[in-house]
């Protein structure tokens, strides 16, 4: 089945971007499921198809014309992009080290240029 994009010579189409907000418990379901083999993540793989299913009703009801999910099966995009890409990975932060230093460059920027008379 191919999919058509919606599309509308009337009027804008409404739709939105990013994470909704998750029901309670769909994130500690998820945070416990990552955690199992996916032979075991049935109940948190059925909460969720049961959350998206409401979100999506949700956004019909309010009128959006093109639904998402609400990104309700992401735990954070980090998470997200180390699971479906390679050559990304974790690695420790040495205290001190090089991100820290920018983080200090930046809010000094930002205070250099918060005082600048333009």
């Amino acid at each position: 089945m191919t999919a058509r994009m919606k599309r509308s010579e009337g009027r804008f189409l409404t739709t939105h971007t990013g994470s909704l907000i998750r029901p309670p418990g769909i994130v500690e379901l998820a945070r416990q499921a990552a955690a199992l083999e996916s032979a075991e993540r049935s109940a948190y793989e059925k909460a969720l198809r049961g959350a998206v299913a409401d979100i999506v009703r949700n956004q019909v009801e309010a009128g959006i014309d093109v639904v998402n999910d609400g990104e309700f099966g992401k735990l954070g995009w980090a998470n997200y992009i180390l699971e479906r890409l390679t050559g990304f990975g974790l690695r420790p932060v040495e205290p001190g080290g090089a991100g820290l230093a920018i983080g200090a460059s930046l809010a000094r920027l930002a205070t250099d240029n918060s005082t600048t008379d333009n």
